[in-house]
């Protein structure tokens, strides 16, 4: 699920069939808008700073649509792994992809890809910080991390090899989820990590979210949803609970 600043709710569905779905009221009623894209499953949602919509497939490439889903442009060029699993874009008309072969970038809004020197790794996380910064997390593989936009990388020390999700909260704390172990944090960009699992009832993180406020959220397979909370002090909360 994607939220875009005008607060148009939107969000794929690949189970039964494949679908695009908008919520125009929050969330109380939705309309599909899947006229466009491919019939093959979706793998990843993004909203970018001004409000387009990138639509990631297993397969078919990567879309996007600057009409709120209305009208979707086929955003598959030359050298773009059509494996999509992750889109990220730390600012306006530069984008990252992570798929199946890699990190690939685009310095003009799609128009042209390059292949990262990341290559050959099922890439399932992306996290942009600063001018240049990016971690990559991969399946099997561990963590990446490139000071220069992609140009070089190099691992890092996280400690498992699975990374399924990334967040960065206010203060600068990166928080990583696995398949496995649970969250680990690092306050001090990658160098050094702990694990954040207290509270936690599942070790298998789907994914990471920030909320608006800037709260961690970490959903879990078979465990619900937790909040790290309060930030910093690796506590787990659930979600409307005291």
């Amino acid at each position: 699920v994607a939220v875009d600043a005008a607060g148009y709710f939107y969000a794929l569905v690949n189970k039964p069939g494949t679908d695009f779905l908008r919520s125009d009221d929050r969330g109380k009623t939705w309309s599909s808008l899947r006229q466009g894209l491919p019939t093959t499953s979706f793998s990843t949602l993004m909203v970018d700073g001004q409000g387009e919509i990138f639509v990631g497939t297993h397969g078919a490439g990567l879309y996007s649509s600057t009409k709120q889903g209305e009208v979707w442009i086929d955003r598959t060029k030359e050298y773009l792994d059509k494996r999509i699993t992750v889109v990220s874009s730390p600012t306006i008309g530069f984008l990252y992809a992570g798929t199946y072969g890699g990190v690939f970038r685009s310095t003009d809004s799609c128009e042209t890809w390059q292949p990262t020197t990341l290559r050959d790794m099922l890439v399932v996380s992306l996290l942009p910080l600063g001018v240049g910064e990016i971690y990559a997390g991969t399946k099997d593989g561990g963590m990446f991390f490139s000071a220069d936009s992609g140009s070089t990388w190099m691992k890092t020390s996280f400690p498992s090899p699975n990374v399924t999700s990334m967040k960065v909260d206010n203060r600068g704390t990166i928080f990583a989820g696995t398949k496995s172990e649970g969250i680990y944090s690092s306050e001090d960009k990658g160098q050094t990590w702990r694990q954040a699992n207290k509270g936690l009832t599942s070790m298998y993180i789907l994914g990471l979210w920030k909320t608006r406020n800037g709260k961690i959220l970490a959903a879990t397979f078979g465990g619900g949803i937790f909040q790290i909370s309060p930030p910093g002090k690796n506590q787990m909360s659930t979600p409307g609970k005291k």
